[in-house]
């Protein structure tokens, strides 16, 4: 895997043998000092029923692990987001997961962005033409693939897109257990949900 202009190439990757969307006990890593997690709710649910942003959110934050609450997952660095990488890039591939970072109503849709933990929005990986949508306020992840190679399935690059709050069929979305953040992050946190839900009121 290579970067290049902030985005990820799988340079042709072919999955041959696909055991994808496996439940397993979450990934620790003593880089973050997090737990982290890949919840897909079709294992539970074949009638494939996918989530919105807020709804993963919802869900994230109502798991807990080894004491810790859950959260939609922040990528603060290249070193954190390899960690996914790491452990389920078919998950990333196939899934199209929600992330942790959304932004506030605006016509620009490359400002404004931030994770729900407050903490700093410094590392992206968007994808080449991303983020395009004046009223994408979400991130996920987006792949896109060549075809067949061989009778394999196979990628050319996948990276961040953004992404309306019910635009998106995943029924996935990774999970991170952190320690708890400092107080200034959660009232950054508080104060950029409350903006975004009172500007969603106003639309209605």
């Amino acid at each position: 895997m290579s970067t290049k202009h902030g985005w990820a190439t799988a340079a042709l990757l072919s999955i041959a043998a696909v055991n994808f969307g496996v439940e397993a006990a979450p990934v620790y890593s003593p880089l973050t000092g997090s737990y982290y997690e890949y919840i897909n709710r079709n294992l539970a649910n074949t009638g494939y029923t996918t989530w919105t942003w807020e709804g993963a959110k919802a869900d994230a934050e109502a798991r807990s692990y080894m004491g810790r609450r859950g959260h939609l997952v922040t990528l603060t660095s290249a070193a954190e987001e390899q960690i996914l990488i790491d452990n389920w890039l078919v998950d990333i591939l196939y899934g199209q997961p929600w992330l942790g970072g959304f932004r506030q109503p605006g016509p620009d849709p490359k400002v404004g962005w931030q994770w729900v933990t407050g903490e700093p929005f410094v590392h992206t990986n968007w994808l080449p033409w991303e983020p395009n949508g004046a009223d994408e306020l979400f991130l996920h992840y987006q792949s896109y693939n060549v075809g067949p190679v061989n009778g394999v399935l196979s990628w050319d690059w996948y990276g961040w897109n953004d992404a309306s709050n019910a635009s998106r069929g995943t029924a996935s979305y990774f999970i991170e257990y952190s320690a708890a953040p400092e107080p200034s992050s959660l009232a950054l946190l508080a104060l950029g949900l409350a903006g975004l839900a009172a500007s969603r009121r106003r639309k209605q």
